[in-house]
């Protein structure tokens, strides 16, 4: 999903697998059971993303952005 992408990032904040591909999910979801920091430091970069992505600041400062475009 493209929206997605404004938050998850492939082996960052997540693991992408190509959609129906159960057996890459599979894989995935095994690489997250067996590797414990991996599956921490997507956990902690997700978080930290979001924390970003959904401040009330970003919020505002986007609106002040378009309402600005608009005037001119």
């Amino acid at each position: 999903l493209p929206m997605m992408r404004e938050i998850a990032n492939d082996e960052s904040t997540a693991l992408f697998f190509t959609p129906r591909d159960y057996h890459q999910l599979a894989d995935q979801i095994i690489t997250l059971i067996r590797d414990e920091v991996k599956r921490e430091s997507l956990s902690n970069n997700a978080y930290q993303r979001s924390l970003f992505a959904f401040s009330s600041q970003r919020y505002f400062q986007e609106r002040i952005q378009i309402l600005n475009s608009e005037g001119k």
